[in-house]
């Protein structure tokens, strides 16, 4: 059995600096950097500022080793000693493994990220940055897997629901029908994405005779 924990790093190209970390599943660990990191919402203030900066073509996650979850700290230290990671905030290894916070911090902490946005400058990096950037078949192949069973709460769905009734969807304007055109040059979709957009179609034409049908007996 291959062991998935160890050692990592994420290396900056252009000056060479680099943030340390440990993980029970480095591969899984990769991920989530990369999505805090694109969505802006890392909670590491330096690697999030430098990624907004360079774009994320610059930055390489590298694994320095692998080993037991016993020795993920000890290692995580020796290697931070040694290289001493510009983006590493805590200067001592840590970890947050099993640690289970309390309902009021959570909520404290959800309050503090209510109403914070992003700079127009730093969306545009951000855009940027994921322009060109192709997910491989593995990669879609797992979130596919991951997704299966998966279900929204029932109160989602009436929320998203209830605030498209009533709405009319007006044509894109000719800015938005240019660009998708663009994105969409040169892309055959599969005989198993057609099908798969006709069912949704289906679906879609269903519900919105749903919500007329609602609309016209609630008036």
């Amino acid at each position: 059995m291959s062991i998935k924990s160890g050692i990592y790093k994420i290396i900056n190209r252009g000056d060479g600096h680099c943030y340390v970390g440990s993980a029970v599943n480095l591969t899984k660990r990769k991920c989530n950097h990369w999505q805090e990191l694109r969505n802006g919402t890392h909670r590491n203030i330096h690697l999030q500022r430098a990624w907004n900066k360079y774009g994320e073509e610059m930055f390489h996650f590298q694994v320095v080793g692998k080993c037991s979850t016993e020795r993920l700290l000890e290692l995580e230290q020796e290697v931070m000693d040694h290289l001493k990671p510009e983006y590493n905030i805590e200067k001592t290894a840590q970890s947050s493994l099993g640690v289970r916070r309390r309902a009021e911090t959570l909520a404290k902490m959800s309050a503090a990220n209510i109403g914070k946005h992003l700079s127009p400058k730093t969306r545009t990096k951000m855009s940027k940055a994921r322009m060109g950037h192709l997910v491989s078949q593995e990669t879609k192949s797992r979130i596919s897997c991951a997704l299966i069973g998966r279900k929204h709460p029932q109160w989602r769905i009436d929320k998203n629901r209830y605030s498209h009734l009533g709405k009319k969807r007006g044509p894109h304007s000719i800015e938005t029908r240019k660009k998708m055109s663009l994105s969409a040059e040169g892309r055959i979709p599969s005989a198993e994405t057609r099908i798969r957009m006709g069912i949704a179609q289906k679906a879609r034409q269903k519900r919105e005779l749903e919500q007329r049908h609602e609309l016209h007996l609630g008036s």
